[in-house]
């Protein structure tokens, strides 16, 4: 597995170093001032995985790597969000394994591509009753 995980962190390094093709997003007339605005909500949500051209199922399930590789894909799939100026917010304190699973839960989530400041994936819904993560969030122990 060690070949494999290697291989895939190599290909996604390559893959974030390519240019994402940037969609054309027409500004309207009333949106001149605000071209970010107009480039969020009307630009084209689609997964990180069509973003890249890197489909979710390459990545191993979690019950085949151990914490090292896990960790090495966990940086290796955040570089990748950056690359699309996407921000992931997780407790410091999420053991490895289920960070990989939230992760790989987001690749396929719709964002859209921000050109300047991005987008913000907070897991926080405030819910702390139905949160997957409440158990490493420091509000939810207070």
């Amino acid at each position: 597995m060690d070949r494999y995980v290697k291989q895939l962190i190599e290909d996604l390094r390559a893959i974030c170093n390519l240019p994402i093709p940037l969609p054309f997003v027409e500004i309207p007339p009333e949106m001149q001032d605000f071209p970010e605005v107009a480039e969020f909500e009307l630009g084209p949500a689609k997964p990180i995985s069509e973003w890249l051209g890197f489909e979710t199922k390459k990545f191993p399930k979690k019950e085949l790597l151990d914490s090292r590789q896990m960790k090495s894909l966990n940086r290796a799939i955040l570089k990748a969000f950056q690359k699309l100026n996407v921000a992931i917010d997780l407790p410091e304190n999420i053991p490895t394994d289920e960070k990989y699973d939230l992760l790989l839960y987001c690749w396929d989530d719709p964002v859209s591509y921000l050109s300047g400041p991005g987008v913000h994936v907070d897991f926080c819904s405030g819910d702390c009753e139905g949160c997957r993560i409440s158990k490493y969030c420091k509000s939810s122990q207070v």
